[in-house]
């Protein structure tokens, strides 16, 4: 026997919605197969009650598939209700998924900064957002928001964070107070003159 990886096909609502529909259609026949039980009990019935012997004898055959097409019929509408069920679900998760995924596409659209947040357990981890406050309205208590980052790629990664300090009156000032000597050389080495004394 090989282990391996098992290739476990995911089932869409279209799957669920195929499923419904073979139950239904195995119900439907049932109920069919019913009444024709039915019909032929009434007619049997009628010919036994006139003295017909083999009718008598057809009628109990008849009650025996009378009793076995009603179990099928019930376990069907049982499987009908779960199906039906399932599929309900189905849509559901379908649609919170998609409703997720437009939301997230907005956010991703509107979200341009990168912060850099840290957990209660002292991790930093990056998270993207129209503004700090915007963030720090959606964090979590104990998770606090230190610094913003700038030139990151799409996914977050790169670039340098700049703290963020309760005093500091801009981004700016943040950013001069955490590199202003390299950013004076780096300007200096392309040609910008400082005129600070």
């Amino acid at each position: 026997m090989v282990f391996g990886a098992i290739d476990c096909p995911t089932r869409g609502v279209d799957d669920f919605r195929e499923t419904l529909r073979v139950r239904e259609a195995k119900l439907a026949n049932a109920k069919k197969q019913r009444d024709t039980i039915l019909i032929d009990m009434r007619k049997a019935s009628a010919a036994a009650d006139t003295g017909d012997q083999r009718a008598r004898f057809e009628l109990t055959g008849l009650n025996k598939s009378h009793v076995s097409i009603g179990r099928l019929i019930l376990s069907l509408e049982a499987e009908v209700a779960e199906a039906r069920k399932r599929l309900g679900m189905a849509m559901n998760q379908a649609a919170t998924v998609e409703a997720k995924r437009a939301q997230q596409d907005g956010l991703r659209e509107e979200a341009v900064k990168w912060f850099e947040v840290r957990t209660p357990d002292g991790r930093l981890v990056r998270h993207r957002a129209v503004s700090l406050d915007a963030l720090r309205k959606s964090l979590l208590p104990n998770y606090v928001c230190v610094a913003e980052v700038f030139g990151a790629s799409d996914q977050g990664l790169g670039g340098f964070a700049v703290s963020i300090s309760p005093g500091a009156k801009s981004t700016m000032s943040g950013l001069l107070a955490a590199h202003g000597d390299e950013l004076l050389a780096w300007l200096a080495g392309h040609g910008v003159k400082s005129t600070a004394a």
